[in-house]
């Protein structure tokens, strides 16, 4: 097939329907792989960060139960002493509703692993909180101090231990994805360019040919 035997107006169109092609196919591939970058994004905002915001709540809710406890243990005031009590069943409420969000996002076998360690503090945890506040509200308060200082608060450190192992873990997940990200955008950077050059290359051939055929038919 001869160029030069084709009407000006033929190599033109060609020329041009070439090129329009070939932005097509950039565009294309453009969006395509900012799809896939909006949704490694979403991943890491959507799945992985919440996770660690969840469980460092948690941890400051047990530090405030724990807190509660001691002013319980301060105090002689009857009003103080239930003040401190209600605040504790009100954080408790709290805290089983992060455990929950903290179950829904284990997603992976070592999330998996690690929320039973917490599950297993949190019961050991629970079982003291329960001595300590019978203790209390029965008027001992050297028992419940005893308790506290034997049984609860150990049961808090390792509480808030079994979490922030949760929270690394997730932390490392969420590194893991923001390296999978700025990975994926040094390739579509890469092919972006090789595409927009390729485009170029083919371009300066195509009109060097339309300009030839033109040239050699006059």
């Amino acid at each position: 097939m001869n160029l030069s035997n084709w009407r000006i107006g033929y190599r033109l169109g060609i020329g041009f329907s070439l090129l329009v092609l070939m932005l097509l196919i950039v565009g294309v591939m453009s969006l395509g792989r900012l799809a896939d970058f909006n949704s490694q994004i979403d991943r890491i905002v959507a799945s992985d960060y919440p996770p660690t915001v969840k469980g460092n709540q948690l941890i400051g809710e047990l530090n405030g139960y724990a807190l509660s406890q001691q002013r319980v243990l301060l105090t002689t005031s009857e009003q103080d002493i239930k003040k401190e009590m209600e605040s504790m069943k009100q954080r408790t409420v709290t805290v089983s509703a992060l455990m929950e969000d903290l179950r829904k996002s284990a997603n992976d076998s070592r999330s998996q692993a690690i929320l039973q360690d917490i599950n297993q503090a949190r019961a050991d945890f629970h079982t003291s909180s329960t001595k300590f506040a019978g203790f209390i509200n029965s008027g001992d308060t050297t028992v419940a101090r005893n308790e506290f200082m034997t049984a609860t608060e150990k049961s808090i450190q390792a509480y808030k231990a079994a979490i922030s192992a949760f929270i690394d873990h997730r932390d490392d997940q969420m590194s893991l994805s923001q390296q999978q990200v700025a990975q994926s955008y040094t390739n579509t950077r890469l092919l972006l360019v090789g595409m927009i050059l390729a485009a170029i290359l083919l371009s300066v051939i195509v009109a060097a040919a339309i300009t030839r055929s033109v040239t050699h038919s006059d």
